[in-house]
Parts: C-alpha cells; sequence; structure tokens
C-alpha cells in the first residue's frame, strides 16, 4: 500500500508540472501586445514652438515618455497625460513606451521634432567697409543658416554660433541692410551696412615728376554712396635698403593735395579714405606708382616736318620735335596764319610726352608751324622752340592715265597703267576693275592698295568689258577718304585658248606607269594603282609585292590599290600594251597643242608666279625654285609643254586655288623630271624619260614615264576623279 501511494504521488507531481507548463504556454500564446504609441502631428521641422499629443489604441493602457532621446519604461520617464500633452519650444527627440495589465509591453516609438525660429540681427561688429570686409553678425537663431546677403548680394560665410556669424562683403555689392536667412525664414538688420568703394587716385603732372616741383594728387570716390569723406596722402620709398613710410597729409575733407618732392627716386603714392560720422569706420585706399626725377634742362631743339612742304589739302603732315639734354620733356605744337584781321593761331597739340604731332590741314594757305619744348613740371610757357613755313596747295584737280596696250587685249597678257595727276601734292595711288555679271550686277575686284608708285601692272584671268578705276589722292590722307580724283577706263578683255583635258585613256587607270622601272626605297605610300610593261613584274622593286592567286596583279602594303606587270596572267599583258600605248598617245597629244597662250614665261623660271589656266610652252626646261599658285575654276585646264627637264627644288609648292583641279594639270616633259625633296606637287606628269621624286616628297595627280619611276619615302596619290 505505501508502495503504490509514493507511485501516484511522484505521477501527480508530474501531472502537476506539466500542467504549469501548459498553463504559461497558452497565457505566452494568447496575450495581446499593448499597440505602439503614436504622435500629433507627425515628427518633422516646424516653425516656432508646438505642442504633441501622444496617443494609443489600446483602451486605459499608460504612456510614459521623454524628450531627451533616452528609453522610456514603466519605471523610467514621464507619465503622459493627455490633457496637458507635450509644448517643444526648441528640437526635441521624443519616445514613448505604452503598457497595460495583462498585455505585453508596446515597442518604443520614436519622434524627431525640428524646432526652427526666423533669425534676428541686432547688431554688427563694423558698420561700414569695403569689399573684402569681415563683418561679425550678432543675433538669435542663426543654427543652419542657408545664406547671408549684403543688399541682397549673396556673401561668404561661417556660422560660429547660434547668435554668432562671420561674413565677408560681396563683391558687386552696394549699401543696404544685411539678411541672414535659416530654415525659420530670413531676418535683416535694422540699419544699413555701407559698403565704401575705392576711390580713384590722380596724379598731374603724370609720372615722372620733376624734383622740385609740384605734383597735384586728387583722389576721388569711384561711384556715389560713401557718405562723407576724410583724406589722408603718403608716400612710401625704399631709402638705404629699407622701406619707408611717410605721411605727407592728416585726415581731412579735402581730397586734393600739392606734393613738392625734393629727391629723385621711386615713389608709391597713396590715398585713403574714412568715412565721417560713422561708429567705427574701415579705409579704403589707392596706390600709384611715380619717378620722380632730376631737374635737367633742354639742352639743344629741332622740328622735323614730313612730307616737307608743299603739301596738300587733306593730307597728313607729320612734325617730329627733337630734343637733346638727357631729361624728362614734353611739347606742344601750334600754327598759325594770316589774315585781314591779323594772325590766328591754332593749338595742333597741347604739351603732353608725345613728340610727334599728326596735322590734317584743310585750306590752301601758307602756315607757319610752331614746337615747343619745356622740362616737364616746370610749368613754364616754353623752353626753346622752333618755326617752320609749310605751304598747302589745294588738292589733285584731275587725272590722266596712259594704257598700253590699248583695248583690247587677251586674257593672261599684263596691261600696263601710267597715271599722271592735275595738281595736288605727294599722292599715292590705288586701282580697281569691275565687270557687270549675269544675274549679280557689278563684281568689284581690288587689284592694288594705295601705293606711292604711281604706274601699275595688271594681268586679268578673265575676259570682261571691264571699267578699270585709277584713284589718287594725298599722302596722309585720312583713311575714310577715298580718294581726292579718279580715271574711269573701259577696257575690253577677250578669251584666250581653252584647252580640252588631255585624253589618258587606260593611263588614267594608274598614278604610276613606266616603260622599264619602278623602284622604291624608304616608306612609301601610294594610293592608286602601278603598272610596267614591257618589263616584268621584277623591275617593280622594293615594294615587297604579293602575287594575286589569280596571277593577274599583285599587292604590297605600300600601295592602296594594285601592281600590275606585262608578265603576268592574262588578260594583264593585253590591257598594259595598251596601257602604255594610251600614255604615249597622251603624251603626243598634249606636246603637239598649238596657239600657246603663254610661250616662254619667266625664261623657263616660273618661281613664285601665279598661273591663270591655258597652253604654256617653253623651248627650253622649266625650273620651280619658290612656291607657285595655279588659279583657276574646278573645269579650268593646264597644260605646260617643256622641250628639256621639270626641275622642282626642295621645299618648294604647288598650290591651287579658287578650286582648281589637279586632274586638270598636265606637264608634258621631253627630258627627265626631278621633284625635290619635301616638295609638294600637283598634276599629270607625262614624261619622255624618267620621274625622280626625292626623299619625301609628295605628288597629287599622276607620274606618267616613258622609262622609269624611282621613289624615296614619297607619297603619291591619284587625283580626285
Amino acid at each position: 500500500m505505501r508502495v503504490n501511494l509514493e507511485k501516484h504521488a511522484h505521477l501527480l507531481s508530474r501531472i502537476i508540472v506539466a500542467m504549469l507548463f501548459l498553463t504559461i504556454c497558452y497565457l505566452q500564446v494568447s496575450a495581446a501586445d499593448t499597440a505602439t504609441p503614436t504622435f500629433s502631428p507627425t515628427p518633422g521641422v516646424y516653425i516656432g514652438s508646438m505642442g504633441v499629443t501622444i496617443n494609443c489604441a489600446t483602451p486605459d493602457a499608460s504612456i510614459r515618455y521623454t524628450i531627451d532621446s533616452s528609453n522610456p519604461s514603466p519605471t523610467f520617464g514621464d507619465n503622459y497625460y493627455p490633457a496637458l500633452g507635450i509644448n517643444l519650444t526648441t528640437s526635441a527627440v521624443i519616445r514613448a513606451y505604452a503598457f497595460a495589465d495583462g498585455m505585453a509591453d508596446s515597442a518604443v516609438a520614436t519622434g524627431e521634432y525640428i524646432i526652427y525660429y526666423s533669425p534676428t540681427i541686432t547688431s554688427f561688429d563694423i558698420d561700414n567697409g569695403p569689399v573684402g570686409t569681415i563683418v561679425t553678425i550678432i543675433g538669435t537663431n542663426f543654427v543652419d543658416a542657408t545664406a547671408v546677403r549684403f543688399n541682397g548680394i549673396p556673401a561668404s560665410f561661417s556660422i560660429l554660433s547660434r547668435t554668432t556669424i562671420r561674413a565677408t562683403v560681396p563683391a558687386n555689392t552696394s549699401t543696404g541692410v544685411i539678411s541672414v536667412t535659416a530654415p525659420g525664414g530670413t531676418g535683416f538688420s535694422a540699419k544699413e551696412f555701407l559698403v565704401l568703394q575705392p576711390i580713384k587716385l590722380a596724379v598731374s603732372p603724370t609720372s615722372p615728376g620733376v624734383v622740385g616741383k609740384n605734383v597735384l594728387l586728387t583722389a576721388t570716390p569711384t561711384s556715389i554712396g560713401n557718405g562723407t569723406l576724410a583724406y589722408r596722402f603718403k608716400i612710401k620709398y625704399i631709402s638705404g635698403g629699407v622701406p619707408v613710410l611717410q605721411k605727407i597729409s592728416e585726415y581731412s575733407l579735402s581730397n586734393t593735395l600739392y606734393w613738392t618732392p625734393t629727391m629723385a627716386r621711386d615713389y608709391t603714392l597713396i590715398a585713403e579714405a574714412i568715412c565721417v560720422g560713422m561708429v567705427t569706420s574701415s579705409t579704403v585706399y589707392r596706390e600709384l606708382p611715380y619717378t620722380v626725377i632730376p631737374f635737367v634742362p633742354v639742352d639743344t631743339f629741332a622740328m622735323n616736318i614730313s612730307p616737307a612742304s608743299p603739301t596738300a589739302v587733306g593730307a597728313q603732315v607729320k612734325i617730329k620735335a627733337i630734343a637733346t639734354g638727357g631729361g624728362v620733356y614734353e611739347y606742344m605744337f601750334k600754327a598759325k596764319y594770316a589774315s585781314p584781321s591779323g594772325s590766328v593761331w591754332q593749338t595742333l597739340q597741347g604739351y603732353g610726352p608725345n613728340a610727334v604731332c599728326v596735322w590734317t590741314p584743310t585750306a590752301a594757305r601758307t602756315y607757319t608751324v610752331f614746337a615747343y619744348v619745356r622740362e616737364k613740371g616746370s610749368g613754364d610757357p616754353y623752353t626753346l622752340y622752333q618755326e617752320q613755313s609749310v605751304t598747302v596747295n589745294p588738292t589733285a584737280t584731275g587725272i590722266n592715265v596712259k594704257v598700253t596696250p590699248a583695248s583690247p587685249a587677251k586674257v593672261g597678257v599684263p596691261i600696263n597703267f601710267s597715271p599722271t595727276t592735275i595738281g595736288g601734292g605727294t599722292l599715292e595711288y590705288s586701282y580697281k576693275a569691275k565687270y557687270k555679271a549675269v544675274g549679280t550686277g557689278y563684281v568689284w575686284q581690288t587689284l592694288r592698295d594705295f601705293s606711292l608708285t604711281s604706274n601699275f601692272t595688271w594681268t586679268p584671268g578673265e575676259a570682261h568689258n571691264y571699267l578699270v578705276y585709277v584713284y589718287a589722292r594725298e599722302v596722309g590722307t585720312p583713311a575714310n577718304i577715298t580718294y581726292t580724283t579718279f580715271k574711269e577706263i573701259p577696257y575690253v578683255v577677250i578669251g584666250k585658248n581653252v584647252p580640252k583635258a588631255v585624253n589618258l585613256g587606260m593611263a588614267g587607270n594608274f598614278v604610276i606607269l613606266a616603260k622599264s622601272k619602278v623602284s622604291t626605297t624608304g616608306t612609301t605610300a601610294v594610293v592608286g594603282n602601278i603598272g610596267i610593261s614591257p618589263a616584268a613584274r621584277s623591275f617593280i622593286t622594293g615594294f615587297a609585292d604579293i602575287l594575286d592567286a589569280s596571277n593577274q596583279f599583285s599587292t604590297s602594303s605600300l600601295v592602296t590599290g594594285r601592281l600590275y606587270a606585262a608578265n603576268m596572267a592574262p588578260p594583264t599583258p593585253a590591257n598594259m600594251t595598251t596601257t602604255i600605248s594610251n600614255m604615249e598617245t597622251a603624251y603626243t597629244d598634249a606636246a603637239g597643242r598649238t596657239l600657246p597662250d603663254f610661250t616662254e614665261l619667266g625664261a623657263g623660271d616660273i618661281s613664285g608666279k601665279t598661273l591663270v589656266s591655258g597652253l604654256y610652252k617653253w623651248g627650253t626646261g622649266v625650273g620651280i625654285n619658290t612656291d607657285i599658285t595655279l588659279t583657276g575654276s574646278a573645269t579650268d585646264v593646264w597644260i605646260f609643254q617643256i622641250a628639256q627637264d621639270l626641275t622642282v627644288a626642295s621645299g618648294v609648292t604647288v598650290h591651287l586655288s579658287g578650286g582648281a583641279q589637279a586632274k586638270n594639270i598636265f606637264w608634258q616633259v621631253a627630258g627627265q623630271t626631278v621633284l625635290g625633296t619635301t616638295s609638294a606637287f600637283k598634276g599629270v606628269i607625262l614624261c619622255k624619260t624618267q620621274i625622280v621624286l626625292n626623299t619625301g616628297a609628295t605628288l597629287t595627280g599622276r607620274a606618267l614615264a616613258q622609262t622609269a619611276v624611282t621613289l624615296d619615302a614619297n607619297a603619291v596619290t591619284q587625283p580626285a576623279p
């Protein structure tokens, strides 16, 4: 019986423990959480003090809160009373915690309220100053300030505390109130900040001054708004290697001062200004370098007038004063002439450092011209003077022009103009021409600007019925006076032979073509095809060409195109035979053109010339030693018949202008063609013998030789189609 009771007691205790465990689990599962508190209004940024309420959705729940960011608990924090709420006057982080009987405690709710107040400005440490002045602003609510402005102009600033800001007076501002902008609004100062504008410092006489002679210093504000200013002047210089700063006046309302330097040296003149009547005042100043020299009298004095008398009305006359003595001098120029009522004086140029006066007389008469000199800063009427008589004649009244040859003349024929004027002094001449173009009216051409050379030779490049104008004016005439007199000359220029382009046939498919050999050394770049016949492929050297699988052509890394030879697979041999024949025919065609427009031009030296389109013929060789220009349209054609060699000097360039095309330029050369190093040549070369391109020479065109073509690090490019 005892054993059974012990067994039952043990079982009963286990049952009781199990029931307690189940009860605890039930309570943990079934107990609800207390609702998390909420805040009204929503946490955020607000202007000025505010009330905050805390709410909890769980009935009869108790709430504790803190406003210092610490976590509340049932035993920590203030009890929340709905009737009182929370009154915030500064930024705060509110944390709230709710709990109720029989329920789990709520989570902690957090709400951050940032409260700003509109800033106020009560004072600033200095009430005036120039741009760049640092101003300390005193007030309230400067936290997180975003802008400081002087009369509306943003300034750089730093926040020192809630009540202090340090700002720099910005450029381009002016007198006005200071404002501070913060999240709570913008505050304005009750009084204005006076922005002191820079002052100017003028000195008379200008540097250099002279020992013992008065120097007038004048200080003036650069703009209005500075109030009443007081001025003080100083000088700064180096004496015995030591900088010296010396006051030469005290502050006064006078903005001028006469200073008499006693030593010859380099000075810095200083003008300072402060605002009168301000509680605190900054200083604005201006410095000016100024040299004082010893007094050195004039030794000798002379005057030169150019052009020499006589001159003409409207012509500029240059009067030059020449003083010796080693000092610094200033000059004045006058003129006088006689009238029925007596002498009439004219001041041509007042005293100053300029020893040259340009005078343009407006009336024809005889003048007496005077030049005066005095020591700079002396104040004397003059030290020495010179005078000369100048006769001014009326302007030119007419012009006659001799023209050779007489109209008409052929395009490309030089026409010489020899003018003779009626009256006037020393004259200069200019030339213009015009012709009437269909649909566009007159087309003007300036043939030559004004020059003292009266004669002029014009070589017209186009056929038109021209009106040629010869203008004359007196030397020194102002640029806005285009002429004094002119002559209009009708002149007819008739057309020349217009050659047709040479037909190259199949030779036009090649940029380099030869009968016996094509060779290169160095790094050559060829754009276009290369051909040789009747010579075999082995006579194309230096290109490291690779035969195509068809055996009809080869290729090379130096050639943008193909290489053809007479011994390649058909149809190449037959094509090459035809190509060489076409080249020979083209040569014969170019050589056989008749009625040349130009014969033996330059005796075979066309260096520096500008060549219009046409047929040119020489019974000699042709040399080009300086750049030439071929000018014409895109359809114009040039054919050059050269009985011997064509030699182009190193570095020479053939320029094309007006739309001229390399494909329309044909150089028919009976001898050899040699292009000098780094020369730049244009056109199709039809050469009876060899063509040699020396190192670095370039060719835009074609090299078609009846013997060989030799290259050395060249760029050869076929012309545009």
